[in-house]
C-alpha cells in the first residue's frame, strides 16, 4: 500500500505518538509501511485543514478520524485523497513557510509563519488575522501540500481585497434615479448582500417601498441609495467595474453574486476567486468605484 503522497517523513515527532527515537520514514521508503493510525494533517476543503489519525485506506484515499469523539467514543471521519494528507513531522517551519495552525477548540487552519521565538510562533492565518501561538499549535507541512496551501492563501487574500473594493463601489445609476412603481430592482439587504425585489410604493419621506422576491421577507422601505437598476448594457462596462449577477442554480430568489470586469471589450468577467465567469450575464447591476 502506498504511503503519503505529499512526502511525509514519518513519525519522528514525539507528539505523534511513537517514540521520538524511531527512525523517520522518508518519502522513498514510506511506500513499504502502512500509514494506518498515523497522526496527520489533512486538507479537507478550500482552506480547511484537520489534524487527525488515519483509520482506513484504499488505493487513492485515506479515511481520517478527527475532532472530539461523540458519546459513543467515535470521532468524525472523512475520506481524503492521499495527495492531501501529510504526516505530522519533526520539521519546525521557518519564517515565511506555510504551516497548519491550531487556533483552539479543534479549529485548524493554514497559516504563514511570521516569526519564531522561544516557545512561541507568530503567524498570520488565511484571513490575514495575526495570532501568537505555542510551538505545539503549529505543525509543519511537507511539499507539495505546503506550496499548494500557500497558493490558496494568496488567492483568498486577493479575494478579500476585491471584496473590500466592492464594498467601496457604488451602483451606476442615472442622475437622481428613483425607480418607478413596478420596477424590478436589486436591493441591499444586509451589508453587501443584494437581493431581487420589486418597487411597490413610490417615494415617501425619501424612501421607496419594495417587496422582496424572497416572499417571507415581506415588504420594506429603503433609501434609493440601497437600490440598483438591472441592466443588460455590456457596452458601457469598464475594466475594474464590479457586477452583481443572478445566482447560478435553480433559486432565482438567492443573493446576487459578485463578478469583476477584467477587460471591457470584448468583456472578460471573472469571479472574485479569479475563475472565469461562464458567458455574459443575462442581467446585471454595474458597480463602480467613486470618482476621486
Amino acid at each position: 500500500m502506498a504511503g503519503f503522497a505529499c512526502g511525509d517523513r514519518g513519525s519522528s515527532d514525539p507528539r505523534s505518538g511513537p517514540s521520538s527515537s524511531s527512525p523517520p520514514t522518508t518519502a522513498a521508503s514510506s511506500g513499504s509501511a502502512s500509514p494506518s493510525d498515523r497522526d496527520v494533517i489533512a486538507y479537507i476543503s478550500e482552506l480547511e485543514v484537520r489534524r487527525g489519525r488515519v483509520v482506513g485506506e484504499s488505493d487513492d484515499r485515506f479515511t481520517i478520524a478527527y475532532g472530539r469523539p461523540d458519546r459513543s467514543g467515535r470521532r468524525p471521519r472523512r475520506e481524503v485523497p492521499r495527495a492531501d494528507v501529510c504526516g505530522v513531522t519533526d520539521h519546525a517551519p521557518a519564517a515565511g513557510e506555510v504551516a497548519a495552525c491550531d487556533l483552539g477548540k479543534g479549529r485548524w487552519v493554514p497559516c504563514r509563519v511570521d516569526q519564531l521565538g522561544a516557545g512561541r510562533v507568530d503567524v498570520t492565518d488565511h484571513e490575514a488575522q495575526r495570532h501568537h501561538l505555542t510551538t505545539e499549535a503549529v505543525v509543519g507541512l511537507a511539499e507539495p501540500l505546503r506550496t499548494r496551501l500557500g497558493a490558496e492563501i494568496s488567492k483568498r487574500r486577493k479575494q478579500r481585497r476585491l471584496e473590500a473594493a466592492f464594498a467601496e463601489a457604488r451602483p451606476v445609476t442615472p442622475d437622481r434615479w428613483v425607480p418607478a412603481v413596478g420596477t424590478r430592482v436589486v436591493a441591499r439587504r444586509l451589508a453587501d448582500s443584494w437581493y431581487p425585489a420589486k418597487v411597490v410604493k413610490g417615494p415617501d419621506g425619501g424612501k421607496v417601498e419594495v417587496a422582496w422576491e424572497l416572499t417571507q421577507w415581506g415588504e420594506q422601505a429603503l433609501s434609493p441609495i440601497d437600490l440598483a437598476p438591472i441592466s443588460t448594457d455590456v457596452a458601457s462596462l469598464r475594466a475594474g467595474d464590479f457586477l452583481l449577477v443572478p445566482p447560478q442554480g435553480d433559486d432565482p430568489q438567492a443573493r446576487w453574486e459578485i463578478r469583476r470586469v477584467e477587460v471591457a471589450s470584448p468583456p472578460e468577467i471573472t469571479r472574485l476567486d479569479g475563475q472565469a465567469s461562464a458567458g455574459l450575464p443575462s442581467a446585471m447591476v454595474v458597480f463602480r468605484a467613486p470618482e476621486p
